[in-house]
């Protein structure tokens, strides 16, 4: 079987052209170390890209349109139909022409399916996982309850964000109406948590605790008050995780003496979990399973959205104390570089590896020590850049892959399920970001 990497290094310079920006633009918002303060930012990644691969966990909250897609975003195909070159080339008029095929469709209902912007498919998509979560919601299971009421607030969250963003169309970043959806999510997050924040506080389980948190998210009223991370830090202090998500608390209330006493304590731990929820519980349910590849895609697309929230908080201090601008004090070194190889090893996460990176050149880590980090985050975006242009995406075939590899993400943590594809690929992890690099080259 030919290798898809191979076959995207040999499509057309056009079309890798009309893709490319997206996850360059991702890549470049990760790379600012502001837009980690807070969820609008993150909301403002979400309309570029619905992730199937990297940085699904740091960049595709915002724009619910992303649930909508089997777990790629829209944009090649629109420039393709939207393109104002009444003689395109022929091999574009041929590819207008074309009927895609797509899993489990008639001729006619692929057509239709790429006409309603892929949104076929959705409605019983929304079914199936909606059982789902009123089951765990109604779970005398604490677990199990903790996983439906978190889900459970980041859908009702995001919906109402995305209504609001269609009462304003046309909506520019400079109009007042632009933080208008953050505003509403946020409230709504704020009430709908707060069954899951009751439910941390009474009955003292680490992991809901640290799932009510997620909810919340930044928000910093109603019962969300009640929760901090230096608070679950506490609850297990020698879990370096919760440590680096308080000195992010810290760093934004600019407590400079919270913030150090945070990543000393992480520096330390020995352990790290973030104590992310197990959607991938949801995917693997028997519900799911049953229905199609194509609405098992929809479902694994939102679910990696929804697990996207995680990450944002454990960024900001660490990397304003351990990667500022300028000349970084002596002192810091010996800590920060201790953080650094922790995230390196142990976060599952590529905003780890992206901070670990980040870090690393700051302290002027070798080629050889900071090569295999940038090879996991060329991997992790190659992988969204050739689902973005793989016309074969939705075949059955495909799709099974795509659930597959979305099952091993939310089950393993992205960085090891890339891990997991790279051993499986036969090469060295330097040998398929290679081709990753080629195929994203203009």
């Amino acid at each position: 079987m030919i290798n898809p990497v191979d076959q995207i290094n040999e499509r057309s310079h056009a079309k890798r052209k009309r893709a490319l920006p997206i996850f360059v633009f991702i890549v470049l918002v990760l790379a600012i170390f502001g837009v980690w303060k807070s969820d609008f930012a993150h909301s403002l990644m979400g309309s570029g890209s619905a992730t199937p691969a990297a940085l699904s966990e740091s960049a595709s909250t915002g724009s619910r349109k992303n649930h909508e897609k089997v777990g790629v975003s829209d944009v090649a195909t629109a420039d393709i139909k939207t393109s104002k070159d009444p003689n395109p080339p022929s091999t574009e008029r041929a590819e207008l022409n074309s009927t895609p095929e797509i899993c489990g469709l008639t001729s006619s209902e692929a057509k239709a399916f790429t006409a309603s912007k892929n949104r076929s498919g959705v409605t019983a998509a929304n079914r199936g996982m909606a059982e789902v979560i009123s089951r765990l919601v109604k779970s005398n299971n604490v677990r199990e309850k903790t996983l439906g009421l978190f889900v459970t607030t980041i859908q009702a969250s995001t919906a109402a964000a995305d209504a609001e963003r269609l009462n304003t169309p046309g909506c520019t970043a400079n109009q007042p109406c632009f933080i208008k959806p953050f505003e509403v999510q946020m409230q709504v997050r704020s009430a709908n948590a707060e069954p899951l924040v009751r439910l941390a506080l009474s009955n003292g389980d680490v992991s809901t605790y640290a799932a009510a948190l997620y909810a919340c998210g930044s928000v910093k009223s109603g019962a969300c008050t009640t929760l901090s991370y230096l608070h679950w830090a506490e609850m297990e202090p020698d879990n370096a995780a919760p440590w680096l998500m308080a000195a992010g608390e810290a760093d934004i209330r600019k407590d400079n003496a919270a913030l150090i006493n945070a990543l000393k304590r992480a520096a330390n731990a020995k352990n790290y979990d973030e104590r992310i929820p197990p959607l991938a519980s949801i995917l693997s349910s028997d519900l799911v399973q049953s229905q199609t590849p194509l609405e098992q895609s929809i479902i694994a697309t939102e679910l990696k959205n929804i697990g996207s929230i995680v990450g944002f908080q454990k960024i900001a201090g660490t990397l304003s104390y351990c990667a500022p601008a300028g000349i970084l004090e002596e002192g810091r070194r010996a800590m920060c570089d201790a953080l650094a190889a922790k995230l390196a090893e142990k976060d599952e996460t590529t905003s780890g590896a992206l901070i670990a990176s980040k870090i690393g050149e700051k302290l002027g880590w070798s080629a050889e020590r900071l090569q295999p980090l940038k090879d996991e985050l060329d991997i992790s975006v190659g992988q969204n850049f050739v689902t973005e242009i793989d016309s074969n995406k939705y075949t059955c075939e495909n799709l099974v892959k795509f659930n597959q590899a979305s099952q091993s993400s939310l089950a393993l943590g992205l960085r090891a399920a890339n891990r997991e594809f790279v051993k499986k690929s036969g090469s060295s992890l330097a040998e398929v970001a290679a081709k990753y690099r080629k195929a994203m080259q203009f």
